[in-house]
């Protein structure tokens, strides 16, 4: 076996002699590493060129706007600046378009964070209203365990009257229940 050194890590390893590609890194983990590396910078250079390329593009088109303006204001410059009342015109139009354009971005940041501050306050009040009415409305054993202790000190007091006011309830109760239902829609002829 031969001692190399790593391409990748620089730690000496004994490579193994096949026939076909020699081996340039110890492990597994630095020949990827190695790859990742070679495959970055293939990226990096071809991002590079292409801004590299439309820099030069862009400087081009801006070289050729600049003299195409020059040549046509030649004609009507002011103390050689080179802008006429037109450009001016244009340039401040540009710039209270970019303002405003920058306020409504501000106002549209703000409205949307009141909006989210309102959406968390309405499901607050809807968690709220929800658990009021869980409380209000467990139905009619909600009202026999807010009475009862009430009975039950009474039926201490007075078994008699109690137990008839019990059966009367009890009466009405199942009487409203199973009382028939009369259709006020309905006719009889």
């Amino acid at each position: 076996m031969e001692t190399k050194k790593c391409l990748q890590c620089g730690n000496e390893f004994e490579a193994k002699v096949t026939p076909g590609l020699e081996q340039k890194y110890c492990s597994r983990q630095c020949r990827m590493k190695a790859g990742n590396n070679r495959r970055f910078e293939t990226i990096k250079t071809n991002v590079l060129n292409e801004i590299k390329g439309t820099t030069v593009l862009q400087g081009e088109r801006v070289a050729e706007s600049y003299n195409s303006l020059q040549g046509r204001d030649s004609r009507a410059h002011d103390g050689g600046r080179g802008y006429t009342d037109t450009h001016l015109a244009i340039i401040k139009e540009l710039y209270e378009a970019k303002t405003e354009t920058n306020f409504y971005k501000l106002k549209v940041e703000q409205l949307q964070k009141e909006v989210n501050d309102l959406n968390v306050v309405v499901h607050e009040y809807e968690n709220d209203e929800r658990e009021e009415n869980e409380e209000k409305d467990n139905g009619w054993l909600s009202g026999v365990e807010k009475t009862l202790p009430t009975l039950v000190k009474s039926y201490r007091d007075d078994p008699e009257a109690t137990m008839g006011f019990i059966g009367s309830s009890a009466n009405m109760l199942f009487s409203s229940i199973f009382k028939p239902k009369i259709n006020a829609g309905s006719t009889s002829s």
